[in-house]
């Protein structure tokens, strides 16, 4: 019988950590989000306005997103991030200046996850 309660222990430490490190990445990609607001540059308010997350594959992955579009539906984001002759990085100075947050967030939260499942 021991064995069996083991298995199912086992089962649900799973399941906590995997919930735990989901709810973790979805608040780094709110974070994430974030700090590229506040770093876009600003002239009317539609590319900041376009910055968000979105979940893929029930949340295992998510992409932020900067998905503005001028008045001929032409995206615009990827020159403002990528153009030498702009050169006004956002989206990946964002990631890269909260990167070792988000990670020790996930690190605390998975951990936090064992250590409440141990103590039952």
């Amino acid at each position: 019988m021991a064995k069996k309660s083991t298995i199912l222990d086992l089962k649900e430490l799973g399941e906590d950590v995997c919930e735990a490190g989901l709810s973790a990445l979805e608040e780094g990609a709110q974070i994430v989000t974030d700090e590229a607001k506040s770093r876009v540059p600003v002239k009317t308010g539609r590319l900041r306005n376009s910055i968000h997350f979105k979940k893929i594959n029930k949340g295992q992955k998510i992409r932020v997103i900067a998905d503005a579009k001028d008045e001929k539906g032409f995206s615009y984001a990827p020159i403002i991030e990528f153009s030498p002759r702009i050169n006004n990085p956002f989206m990946h100075d964002s990631l890269a200046a909260r990167r070792a947050e988000v990670r020790q967030n996930i690190i605390d939260k998975i951990r936090e996850a064992v250590h409440k499942h141990a103590k039952r």
